[in-house]
């Protein structure tokens, strides 16, 4: 049980070091590959669940602190991200918003209507 509980551990380790790469380049807004980033997230749980399947409670109960730490990070993660979604939504509610104001022959535009009157 000391194998698995060590790649327990590891894949804690792995995942954690992911996301904090991901983290730190979402903060220092360099390009950022979401989608290696999420291959390597999904993959880390893949393999943490597997692991975990096969642990006993003692080894689980030794586990609560790396996974405590591991909870920590994710949450962390998710707010960062949640900031950069956010961000893009705005962002592409501007572009659609100039598009829409471009593609307009503005018939029903606010102008339009105060001249008529």
């Amino acid at each position: 049980m000391t194998a698995m509980l060590d790649a327990f551990l590891n894949t804690i380790e792995r995942l954690e070091c992911v996301l904090d790469a991901e983290t730190a380049a979402l903060q220092q807004h360099t390009g950022v590959d979401l989608s290696e980033f999420n291959h390597k997230k999904r993959h880390g749980v893949l393999e943490l669940s597997r692991t975990m399947r096969v642990l006993d409670e003692e080894a689980l109960e030794f586990a609560q602190g790396p996974l405590h730490r591991l909870r920590g990070k994710l949450e962390k993660n998710l707010s960062i991200l949640e900031i950069h979604m956010r961000a893009v939504h705005a962002v592409s509610d501007i572009i659609a918003y100039a598009i829409q104001e471009r593609d307009s022959d503005g018939t029903y535009s606010k102008r339009m209507s105060q001249d008529r009157g």
